[in-house]
Formats: C-alpha cells, structure tokens, sequence
C-alpha cells in the first residue's frame, strides 16, 4: 500500500506542473493586446468597356458566285445545200463579231427560183398591162355601140311613124326593129366582156402578189445561203465541214455571246430579308400589284477574281432570281449578277482601269467573289467582336453595375459585330464590357478601367492584375 502512494505521488508532480504551466500561458496571451487589421476590403472587378456606336453605312455581303454565259446561240440550216465555204472563223474557240461570215451555202438553186419567178412577175405585169389595153379598147367599143343603138331606135321609130301613117311598109319596119335588137345585143355583151376584164385583173393582181410574196420568199432563202454571226462572241462548237450538206435545222455552229456575262451566285434567306427590308423592292401602292415582288433591287455589286496573286474587280448588279424555288438541299436561293462589260476591269492594287481582251476577262466557269452592299434605312449598332459573350449575350454597364443583354447579331466583319437595336434597351453610346470576367452576375458591381486613377509607377496590367 505504502508503495501505491508512492507511485501517484510520483505521477501526480509532473501532471500537476504541466497544467499550471499551460494556464499561466493562456493567461498572459488573454494580457497581450490583439494587433489591428489591415488587410484590404474586397473591391470590384476592373473592366474594360466601349461604348456602342451607330452604323449607317449599309451591310455588305460577300459570297463565292460561277460565271455563267449571258446567252448561248445555236446556228442552224434553214435551208437545204452542200456547204460551199466554210470560213477560217468558224472553229472552236475563234471570237468573231456581229456580221463577219461563218459559213456559205450553194446557193445556185435559189438563184435560179428567184430568176424564174421574177420571170413569172415580169409576165403577170404584162398581162394586167394588156388588160389595161383592152379595157380602153372595150371603153371605146361601148361608146360605138351606144351610139349605134341610138341610131337604131330612132330608125325603129321613124319606121313606126311611117307605118302609123301607112307610107312604110312592114318589111322596113321590120328592118329597123332587127337592126335595134342587134345594136342591143352588141352593146349588152361587150358591157359583158369589161366586167370580165374586171374579173381578169383582180385574178392577175391576186397573181401578182403571190408571186411578189414568191420571190420575197426566194430571195430570202437566198441570202438564209450565208450564216453570219448574230452578235460578238466566240465559236463554241463548229459541226460541219466543206461540201458536206446539211438540211433546215441541221446545227452549224455554237456560239457565246460575250458582250455581257452573268454570274450565278446563292443567298441565305435571311441574307436576302435584308433586300426586302431595306433596299425598297416593292413601293406602296406600284410593285405588288403587277408582280415586281419577285423582283430583285438593282444594287450594285463587285466581282473579283484572283489570278497570279492579282485581283481583279468588275462592275455589276443584281439582275434576279435563277427561277422562283429555294434549292432544296442548300436551302438558299439562286441569284444572277449581270456584269455589262466582262472586259473592263479595275486592279485592286491600285484602282487603275484597263481595257483587255483577253484574261482575266470574266470568262465562263470562273469562280469568282461576290460583294454586295445593301443600304439601310434604319442604321444598327456597332461593337467589337470580342464583346459578344456565348449564346449572343451582351454585358452592359448602366450606373456601374454590370448588366446581361441578349442581342442580335446582324453580321459579323473585321472584328466587329452589328446589332439590331430592335428588342432591347441599347442605342448609341451604350458602353459595354470588352474584357473577360472568371463570373460574370447580373447585377453585381465593376468598376471601368477608363474611371480608375493611375498609381504612379503601376503598369496598367499590374491594375488589370490587383482589379482581377
């Protein structure tokens, strides 16, 4: 027992030492004053901000286009022949302009129909000629037999005078009254024969025309013996040789015209809501009603092509729809940009204007760039790119709070974003945030770079750096 004591004695020291050390700790930490804090209050995030700015200056769209031919022509035979001569010009390739000869046509058997019904003519005009003569000649016969009629019913009536008065006898009477019906008969039918001759010359003045009409239709197939070109352009195809024959509507030849070239090209539909909106396609009260609503403005519009690191632009404009259908697989829709002159070109280097016949003339199958610029009526809003945030979201700005703006976005060029103010709160002047935030809240504090007073000797990334 005596040795328990002993033990506790001898564990109870030490535990007893420890603990009114630890108190005597405590208690002069709880005498030692608590230093002042000065760590920094929390600030708000620093951010960069533009201001919105209005853009009138129309937008422009630029698209990938294929030159097309303005118009295609087929040459055919309209008449029959051997091809008596085919001209150097007439291959494959060879630009020929308007009149210059192609091809020639034996032409012997249409020469010989218009000698002979010029023949024919000749003879018809004889005829209503001598119909002429014969009818003066009939006129004057007419008067001889009236005059002989006159005569001969005054004789009839002295005869019956005489008889009346029994000193003539019946056989003169009977003379005269033969003689009278004579002249009657004489000028009965020769009256007779003029509206004959009435009849002759509408007959041979009905000839006369048909056979004028004849020898108008000869003589064209005459000339239809040589085919020339319609227009200028280049030969396309070339499908007959000398002295081969060829019949009405054989194919010639093939030709381009090139004085103008179209360039075929598609646009979004809601590219194309633009034109309607604001190019003033149909004007109140004149286009709809006579169908100009599926017309297109005429806007002008800049082709380029690039060729050996040179660019060249030609002058154009919107021409129309390609058909009246939205293509089903792309779903945008065809249109047409007529260039006037394919061989007047501008370098885009320096703008100087050169006349060429040659490429890079615009020429069929080229893939060319098409910009077009289609004015506003309403102006839009102007931002840099960078401040469009993921699913089209503006941050704003408005008494130093940041606030969240969904916008829409028109167009997207050079860095910069178009708006369309309709919908929201946002004009000119609107300043918006262009740098990043880790969180952005609506509602929550910032503070403009632009606003914060410079420290000396801090770089404004250090700022950006101590604000973020």
């Amino acid at each position: 027992m005596p040795g328990v004591l002993s033990r506790l004695l001898h564990y109870a020291l030490p535990i007893t030492i420890l603990v009114f050390g630890f108190g005597g700790l405590f208690f002069l930490k709880s005498l030692r004053a608590k230093p002042e804090s000065n760590a920094p209050d929390k600030q708000a995030p620093l951010v960069e901000t533009v201001p919105l700015r209005a853009h009138d200056d129309g937008l422009v769209f630029e698209t990938d286009g294929q030159v097309v031919p303005y118009r295609e022509v087929i040459l055919a035979a309209e008449v029959a022949g051997r091809v008596q001569t085919k001209w150097p010009d007439c291959e494959t390739g060879r630009f020929v302009t308007k009149g210059s000869p192609l091809i020639q046509i034996d032409p012997s058997d249409y020469a010989i129909e218009v000698r002979r019904i010029s023949e024919l003519s000749r003879q018809a005009d004889l005829s209503l000629d001598e119909l002429v003569v014969e009818r003066l000649n009939t006129g004057e016969m007419i008067e001889l037999a009236e005059s002989e009629l006159e005569l001969s019913q005054k004789e009839r009536r002295r005869q019956e005078s005489l008889v009346q008065q029994r000193a003539g006898s019946e056989k003169e009477h009977d003379t005269a009254r033969r003689g009278l019906l004579v002249a009657q008969n004489a000028l009965q039918r020769l009256k007779k024969e003029r509206s004959l001759l009435d009849v002759r010359e509408s007959r041979l003045k009905s000839e006369k025309k048909r056979l004028v009409a004849e020898l108008e239709k000869a003589q064209l197939n005459v000339r239809r013996t040589k085919i020339v070109a319609p227009m200028d352009g280049i030969i396309t195809e070339d499908s007959v040789e000398e002295d081969g024959y060829v019949t009405p509507g054989s194919m010639l030849a093939g030709m381009e015209d090139v004085s103008k070239v179209e360039v075929r090209f598609n646009l979004r539909m809601d590219e194309l809501q633009w034109f309607w909106r604001h190019a003033n396609v149909n004007k109140p009260g004149t286009d709809v009603e006579t169908g100009h609503s599926y017309h297109l403005p005429n806007l002008p519009v800049t082709v380029s092509y690039q060729v050996e690191g040179q660019t060249y632009n030609w002058l154009g404009h919107l021409s129309r729809y390609d058909g009246a259908a939205v293509n089903s697989a792309t779903r945008t829709v065809p249109c047409i940009v007529e260039v006037a002159d394919p061989r007047q070109t501008q370098k885009e280097s320096d703008g100087t204007t050169v006349s060429l016949a040659a490429p890079p003339a615009l020429m069929r199958g080229m893939f060319v760039s098409v910009r077009l610029r289609v004015p506003l009526k309403d102006p839009l809003l102007a931002a840099p790119e960078a401040a469009i945030r993921p699913g089209k979201k503006l941050w704003i700005v408005r008494d130093g709070k940041l606030h969240v703006e969904t916008v829409t976005v028109v167009q997207l060029f050079a860095d910069q974003a178009l708006l369309a103010p309709a919908g929201s709160d946002l004009s000119p002047g609107t300043v918006v945030i262009v740098s990043p935030l880790p969180l952005a809240v609506d509602g929550m504090d910032v503070r403009l770079a632009d606003a914060e007073p410079k420290v000396a000797g801090t770089s404004d990334v250090e700022r950006k750096g101590a604000g973020g």
